[in-house]
Formats: structure tokens, sequence, C-alpha cells
């Protein structure tokens, strides 16, 4: 949460000194007015209220050209609004009570327009440069938002409806950056903390409760951001955000989903697509380098994916429907590729490489299916994994070496593939390749393979055989 001020600071201050001493309380209104240059500052304020509607007003303008248009009415609102430079045009309409405004804006050609309806809301405008835009609108109640930007042609749009919804770019330095937030609901919470950089675009969508998206110390030029979350509870952090010409999309439908990553965003060129539809859904992924490709998608409930890339040029997919899934793909190095898919329930799928060149595929359908791929110092391999059907086919896969091939295909249920005292299957060796094909159900394939230049083929077709394969193992 980022709520930073609170609701009475020096407008608080002014009031009280602008209304002690009167035995009745009515609206107030100051215009302060500088004029140093050759067009005309315009000030117009209308305020509708009561003898006891208490609204307060402070405008002042600094400079040529500038504009400020303030409409206010209902009770208990204030409005203090500060413009230096030229050409700045600010509009304000205030409807409803107890609303807080501060505007301050510092250079030439900006633009803030401010609306504010029903109960208490706050929205904060901070503005140094030229032809930057702000619009705000509020409605529903006790709502905050603030912009705050130092640089040129910035844009900031925040619409909110709903209670207790916080929007805010905090520390923003750079030109050409694009921001719009759109809430509707309870206590969602989206924004920047700390941007720096130019031509980023930014966009966050939060529907429903106490929804979270946070991105913290983002620097860098020409990255796009689009976040959508629709339901409750559902969370997203980042620290930190750094590079350039990164693109993250994220779409959280459902109930307690969470995306974590624990060092952030490092790099450039880098496409992140993250979707989650369901609930208690779990994303993990860490990502340093360039040039990664990585997709993350989960439909259904209680579903984790992970994902571990570091170098260049890797890419990892993960693709889950259903329940109770569970994937998680590691590479390290250069020109890896990995991608799980999974289709049912209570699946698992494992993939850690070490290594150049690598490219590994498992693709699960049915249930309870079970793959654990892991590596070791290994470069150009190839691995393949296919299982449809059925509850509990496992392979469990050791790579050693280098050029190993490995190529499962299981069709049915209960397949097995794996070692001769261990749920393993251990290949390790130089030119090695490795095809174990087996449809129909209850099918058993345990064995080994090591050395050079070794070929191992098990085909089975049917049900309840059982295949034993020892060449030349390594110990």
């Amino acid at each position: 949460m980022f709520k930073f001020t609170s609701r009475k600071t020096l407008l608080a201050l002014s009031v009280a000194a602008c209304l002690s001493g009167q035995a009745v309380a009515n609206d107030t209104a100051i215009v302060l007015q500088t004029n140093t240059g050759n067009q005309e500052n315009l000030v117009q304020l209308v305020q509708t209220g009561t003898a006891t509607s208490d609204n307060f007003i402070i405008a002042q303008q600094v400079g040529s050209g500038n504009e400020t248009d303030i409409q206010q009415s209902g009770t208990a609102n204030e409005i203090d609004t500060y413009s230096g430079g030229d050409a700045n045009s600010v509009l304000l309409t205030q409807d409803g009570s107890s609303h807080l405004m501060l505007v301050e804006v510092e250079g030439n050609n900006n633009l803030v327009e401010v609306n504010q309806m029903g109960v208490a809301q706050e929205a904060t405008a901070l503005v140094q440069g030229d032809d930057n835009q702000i619009s705000i609108v509020q409605d529903g109640g006790l709502n905050w938002t603030l912009a705050e930007f130092r640089g040129n042609g910035n844009s900031y749009e925040a619409l909110q409806d709903g209670v207790f919804n916080e929007s805010a770019v905090i520390g923003g330095l750079g030109n050409d950056n694009t921001v719009a937030i759109e809430q509707d609901g309870f206590a969602n919470v989206g924004g920047i903390v700390g941007l720096r950089g130019n031509n980023n675009d930014i966009a966050i969508q939060q529907f429903g409760d106490e929804n979270v998206f946070i991105a913290r110390n983002f620097s860098g030029n020409n990255n796009e951001l689009n976040i959508f979350q629709d339901g409750s509870g559902n969370e997203f952090q980042i620290n930190p955000l750094n590079g350039n010409d990164n693109v993250v999309f994220v779409d959280q439908v459902g109930a307690n989903n969470l995306i974590e990553a624990p060092i952030g965003i490092s790099g450039d060129n880098n496409t992140y697509d993250f979707v989650q539809a369901g609930d208690d859904n779990y994303i993990f992924f860490a990502s340093v380098g360039s040039g990664h490709d990585l997709m993350i998608s989960q439909t259904g409930n209680n579903n984790n994916g992970e994902m571990i890339l570091v170098g260049n040029a890797n890419v990892g997919t993960i693709e889950t429907t259903g329940d109770n899934n569970y994937a998680g793909i590691g590479l390290v190095g250069n020109a890896n590729n990995g991608r799980i898919s999974q289709n049912g329930s209570d699946n698992f799928a494992l993939l850690d490489v070490a290594g150049d060149r690598n490219r590994l595929n498992v693709n699960q359908a049915g249930n309870a299916n079970e793959v654990i791929v892991t590596g070791e110092s290994v470069n150009n391999n190839n691995v393949t994994v296919n299982q449809r059907n059925g509850d509990l086919n496992l392979v469990d896969v050791l790579l050693e070496g280098n050029g190993n091939t490995l190529n499962v295909l299981q069709s049915g249920s209960q397949n097995w593939v794996g070692g001769d005292n261990a749920p393993s299957f251990r290949v390790a060796g130089d030119n090695g390749t490795v095809l174990i094909t087996q449809q129909g159900s209850d099918n058993l394939v345990l064995g080994a393979q090591g050395g050079v230049d070794n070929v191992l083929q098990v085909v089975q077709i049917g049900s309840f055989n059982t295949a034993i394969v020892n060449q030349n193992a390594p110990n």
C-alpha cells in the first residue's frame, strides 16, 4: 500500500487561517495571480453551497496565459491549486462532500483535469515540465490517487469507482510516458513507485476487490506493461523492472492468484505473458538477460508454474489446464528451448537443464502423469516426452554428456519408464539415442544407457508388457 499523504496537511492549515474568527461557516475562495507575460491569466470559480457548506478554494497563477476553472458544490470540499509558467490549463470539479484536491503545475502547456464525486475522495497532481496531461475521475468514496511527474509529454489517466481504491505514479521522471489506471471495486491497489525513463506505456485495469499490482524501481525506455485483474485477492508485484523494449502482459481472473518475481526483471527485448484463470494459482519466475520469451498460462485451480531462465535467447513456455498441476522449467545457458503443456489434473512436470542448445518438450493429457528431466553439464540434447491418458504415467530421466536424444511416447494408462531399482532412466555418454514408444496400458520399461554411439529403441504395443534394458550403463 502506498498512501503517503494525510488528508489534512497545508490545506487544513489554510482553512483554519481563513475561517478563524468567523461566526458562521460558509464557502471561501482565495485567488492570487501574478502576470509575467503578455497573455492574460484567467481564473473562473463557481461555488454552489449553503451558509454551512464549508467549501474552500485557493487558486494561484504565476506566468502568462494560464487558465484555472473550478466548479465546486457540496460540503466540506477543499481545493488548493498552483500554476506556474505559461499556457497551463487546470480544470477542477468537486461534487459531494469531504473531498481533497491538490494540484501543482510548473512549466508550460500542461493540462490537468480532475473530477471528484461521491464522498471523501483524495487526488494529488504534481507536474514539472511541458506538455503533460493529467486526467482524474473519482466516484464512490475514499479513493486515493497521486500523479507525480517531472519531464515533458507525459500522460496520466486515473478512473476510480468504488471504495478505498488506490492508484499512483510516484517519482515519475522522464518524457512521453503514458500511464492509464482503471479501478472499479473495493480496496484495489495499482501503480508505479519510482518511474525513470522515456516512452513507456503502462495500462492497469482492476475490477473486483483487493487486487494488487505494484512495480517498484521502474527504469528504462520503450517498455510496455498491460495488467488486467478481475476478481478478488489477485496479486503481482515486481521490483525492480530494468531495461528497454520489454513487454509484460498479465491477465488474472478469479480469486487469490499470485505471481512472484523475487529478482524482478532485468534485460532488454524480453516478452512476458502470464495468464491465470481460476483460483489459488501460483506463478514463480526469474529472468536475467535479453531476448527471452516467457509464457505461462494456467486455467483451473491450485496450479503452480515456475520458470527460471539465465542467459540469452532462452524460450520457456508452460500451459496448464486443470487443477492441482505443477510445472517447472529451469534453463541456464544460451539457445535453450523448454515447453510444458498439461491437460487434466494432478500432473507434475519438471525440467532442469544446464548447457547450450537443449530442446525439451513435455506434453501430458489426463490425470496424474509425472515427468522429471534433469541435466548436468549437457549440450545439444533433445528430449521429447508425450503422455496421453493416464493415471500415473511416469518418466524420470537423468542426462549426462553431449548429443543425447530421448523420445518417449506413452498412450494409455499406467505406463511406466524408469530405472531398474528406482524411478529413473539414466542416459549418459555421447551420440546416444533412446526411443521408447508404448501404446496400451500397464506397460513397463526399466533400464539405462551409457557410453558412446549407443542406440536403444523399445516399442511396446498392447498392455502389460515389460522391457528391461541395460546397455553399457554408467556407474
